[in-house]
């Protein structure tokens, strides 16, 4: 077993590291959460600790995130990034229905939500969260949220 301080993850998400593309996949998906269809861009989906990134506003994984899914951030870690619902390749309904971003007053718990189960549905029960800009007030809704806040590592 590892520990990281949040210093050194916070380090590494932000330094450019070259990893073997041998070792590490990354792979584009779509998944059905909370009657939408999301696309989900991973890296490294069978480390141990994964990592929910979070985009912020009009933000998509690719946008926000293309750096670290490009170079990752250690072996060690697995990297999840989303296009929020309504934005980006996330613009369908589990019944095919097209719909573009709107933001009601709980949009950031909205995106916490959608983020927690996306990460459920691919089967990681325990996952660290990171959010730039709006995904950062997300990824604090998920933290604190009762119904799902037991899923992040603290």
């Amino acid at each position: 077993m590892f520990t990281v301080h949040r210093s050194e993850l916070c380090r590494r998400l932000l330094q450019r590291r070259s990893l073997s593309a041998a070792s590490i996949e990354r792979i584009s998906r779509e998944v059905e959460a909370r009657n939408c269809r999301f696309h989900v861009e991973q890296r490294n989906p069978d480390a141990k600790h994964q990592i929910l990134c979070l985009p912020g506003s009009l933000g998509t994984a690719l946008t926000d995130f293309s750096e670290q899914l490009n170079s990752g951030i250690g072996d060690e870690f697995g990297l999840v990034a989303i296009d929020p619902r309504g934005l980006g390749k996330s613009r369908m309904t589990t019944n095919g229905v097209q719909f573009v971003r709107e933001y009601p007053a709980d949009f950031y718990l909205q995106d916490a939500l959608d983020g927690a189960y996306i990460m459920k549905t691919l089967g990681y029960n325990k996952f660290s969260v990171i959010g730039w800009s709006d995904g950062a007030n997300a990824a604090l809704h998920l933290a604190a949220n009762a119904e799902v806040k037991d899923a992040v590592k603290k």
